[in-house]
């Protein structure tokens, strides 16, 4: 054998080594690790529902609504049905990011989107939605690929979340599964994946299982990624539902610590309480970079443009209520999803 075979032979031994080595460290991290197996399940559960669309190059958008404008309205007929609710990703946060997109492409970085209206701060929510996964995913995907990464990885986290924080709390391999995939093909998970207004309810359960590591082991690491993961939270949602899983959070918290944690005296429990809630006005803090432009931007935009009526200014008042949730549809949430993992805590 010449020396250039052996060389090759030596080459090739070497890399079928690594590859066998490579494969026993897969097998033993997915054998031996419950989050990886379950990131698998639910991946894999992921793309086979999106598979019939996904194979076709579509995208689930209810672009029907586009039928109410030219040019698209000559394909409307009178039985063409809109789903108003669900417009918002086809008459404006795709168009939007797509412009984000291509500014920030050619190195210009948008702080004012001038397509709407006279122009809006691109840094608010409710319109742009610069910080969320939905536009983070069309800027390195495109509109199209990005969209369903978007709507992927916005089931796969949430699940993922769900499942490690009912892990923690100290269900059964299985039923915290069952109960992740229960909860991302849901009817509210599945109507609103494409929709931006629910994407903060992915960092839900990621906050209750890190705000459970840090009751159970208090450290900085785990006071950090709360106050990171409310900061994200808000800035990756629509105002009222931010406000409404804040309230609910806050509510699961002051119960699970001043109620649960009896093992504790009550005066380490009430600090307990003001550490997490510090946290919580920490991200509200570190979001204050798009709360405040949306705060200004809420005072003079309209809502108004879709029934074709005169323009009109929010007031305070009206400002307010979009911060503030319905009381019955507040407690209904609550009613069935938290309290229902709350009160898991009473179970042996």
């Amino acid at each position: 054998m010449s020396k250039t075979e052996r060389k090759s032979s030596n080459l090739f031994e070497t890399f079928h080594q690594q590859l066998k080595r490579s494969a026993t460290f897969v097998s033993e991290l997915v054998r031996h690790n419950e989050i990886v197996q379950a990131s698998i399940v639910l991946f894999v559960l992921i793309l086979l529902f999106f598979s019939p669309i996904l194979s076709q190059g579509k995208l689930p958008l209810n672009a029907d609504f586009l039928t109410r404008w030219q040019p698209w309205n000559i394909t409307a007929t009178e039985s063409s049905e809109f789903n108003h609710v669900l417009s918002d990703q086809v008459d404006h946060v795709i168009p939007s990011q797509e412009f984000l997109r291509n500014s920030t492409i050619s190195g210009d970085y948008p702080l004012w989107n001038p397509n709407i209206n006279t122009g809006t701060p691109s840094g608010s929510l409710l319109i742009t939605d610069a910080f969320t996964l939905s536009a983070l995913t069309k800027l390195f995907l495109g509109s199209m690929w990005g969209h369903f990464a978007y709507m992927i990885l916005k089931l796969y986290l949430a699940g993922l979340f769900l499942f490690m924080f009912l892990r923690l709390i100290g269900l059964k391999f299985i039923s915290a599964l069952l109960g992740s995939i229960v909860f991302i093909f849901s009817s509210f998970s599945i109507v609103n994946a494409a929709i931006h207004v629910s994407e903060a309810y992915i960092f839900v359960p990621a906050i209750l299982y890190f705000g459970e590591k840090f009751i159970g082991k208090p450290h900085l690491k785990y006071y950090l990624l709360l106050c990171f993961l409310v900061t994200f939270l808000i800035i990756s949602g629509f105002p009222s539902v931010i406000f409404y899983f804040l309230i609910i959070l806050a509510l699961y918290f002051l119960f699970r610590v001043l109620i649960l944690q009896t093992k504790d005296q009550f005066s380490r429990r009430v600090s307990t309480v003001l550490i997490i809630g510090s946290s919580f006005i920490f991200g509200i803090l570190l979001s204050s970079f798009t709360l405040l432009p949306t705060f200004e931007l809420l005072k003079s935009y309209s809502l108004d443009y879709r029934s074709g009526h005169a323009m009109w200014h929010i007031t305070i008042e009206q400002t307010n209520t979009t911060y503030v949730c319905s009381l019955y549809n507040g407690f209904y949430f609550f009613l069935v999803f938290y309290l229902p993992i709350a009160s898991l805590h009473f179970a042996p």
